[in-house]
């Protein structure tokens, strides 16, 4: 049992899970749907997470991490947003290559 420092009320929880990125939150959804008592930590405020300004980071998922969302229902969410990567550019720092 943790001290939630906030509301001053005790937590009752099973795991605990630090960081709430892409990781951290498909785990989170993926233990809470077979009923683990799940606590997510992030320094940063939820609030500031769902705002539509809050990163521009992409995120490439590979085939078999978009079956794992799927299997827990949030690619659905997720469908909407996505487009298929065409072309990946990698560099060791000298000279780029060109994957397809």
């Amino acid at each position: 049992m943790t001290q939630n420092k906030a509301s001053k009320t005790a937590l009752e929880t099973e795991i605990i899970i630090v960081g709430g990125g892409l990781a951290g939150m498909t785990t989170a959804i993926g233990l809470a749907q077979y009923d683990f008592n799940v606590t997510l930590i992030d320094r940063e405020k939820r609030a500031d997470h769902v705002d539509i300004g809050f990163d521009g980071r992409s995120s490439a998922i590979a085939y078999a991490s978009t079956q794992l969302l799927k299997s827990l229902g949030i690619w659905d969410y997720l469908a909407g947003k996505t487009q298929p990567i065409l072309e990946i550019r990698v560099s060791d720092g000298r000279k780029p290559a060109l994957l397809h």
